[in-house]
Order: C-alpha cells, then sequence, then structure tokens
C-alpha cells in the first residue's frame, strides 16, 4: 500500500464501521471497537477488503464488494445469511454456504447486494456475512452454493 508514493509501513489504524480489512499476516496490538491497531508484517499489504460489511458481519449498505487478493487458485467460503441478497448472480434467502471459485492470482472481486431491512443497535442491515476462509487447491467444478 502506498501513501504519497510511499509505502505504508508500522502501525495502522483499521476503521471497521462499514469495512472490513485484512492486511497479510498482522499483529494486532490494541483493540477499541470497531477499529483495531495493527502491525503488517514488514510492507502494508491487503489481504481481504469488503466494502459494505461491518467488522462484526453486519452488511450495512445496499451494495458491497469483497476484494480478495490470492497467491495461488483455490476457493473462497463465506456464509451468508438474510431475507434478500445477491452475492455475484446468486439470489439468496435465508442461510448459505457459499463457495466462490478464485482461479488465478492475484486480485479477486464478487459484488454484492443487501436489501437493508432491520436496524441493530441502531446502524441500519441487511444481513450477515461471515469472514470469508480462502481454501487452496483445484477450482474447477466447485459447487457455488450450499445449504
Amino acid at each position: 500500500m502506498l501513501d504519497v508514493n510511499r509505502t505504508l509501513q508500522g502501525a495502522l489504524v483499521v476503521a471497521g464501521d462499514a469495512i472490513t480489512v485484512d492486511f497479510r499476516a498482522p499483529r494486532v496490538l490494541a483493540r477499541a471497537p470497531p477499529d483495531r491497531l495493527v502491525v503488517p508484517q514488514r510492507i502494508a499489504r491487503l489481504r481481504l477488503y469488503i466494502i459494505g460489511r461491518s467488522n462484526d458481519g453486519l452488511l450495512v449498505s445496499s451494495r458491497g464488494a469483497i476484494l480478495f487478493w490470492a497467491k495461488r487458485p483455490g476457493v473462497l467460503v463465506v456464509r451468508v445469511s438474510g431475507g434478500d441478497l445477491r452475492v455475484g448472480d446468486k439470489a439468496i434467502r435465508g442461510n448459505r454456504t457459499l463457495r466462490l471459485p478464485v482461479c488465478s492470482k492475484g486480485r479477486f472481486v464478487v459484488l454484492f447486494q443487501a436489501k437493508i431491512d432491520r436496524f441493530v443497535d441502531g446502524v441500519p442491515a441487511g444481513g450477515r456475512m461471515s469472514l470469508p476462509r480462502f481454501l487452496a487447491g483445484n477450482c474447477d467444478d466447485v459447487p457455488t452454493v450450499r445449504r
């Protein structure tokens, strides 16, 4: 990551209100929900960035995106729940575990939509999403939705 053409190093405050950010191998120094103070190994490199998902898993925006930087092919596994969701080309009602094939190295992006239909502790919400988990391996013939 760059800041005015310099690589970011050292401690970083990571906000968690409407985004989820994860670095490669970070060390968490402190927490003050919803924020964290982290020190990435060497240069800060993003591993996961989710726009529209708070750190506690709430989908807090009607539109969002999962961005993941893969070192190798595999599958991104994420559990979602809600009344009216769309992740990529999959329409979802209720609880589902999605297996999203990541077939090449580099940046992987999948868009999602959530109908904001409730308030949770005063925050508008349209469902929940687990923190995606990456499983390295073959991405071919992956069933993309499981109940």
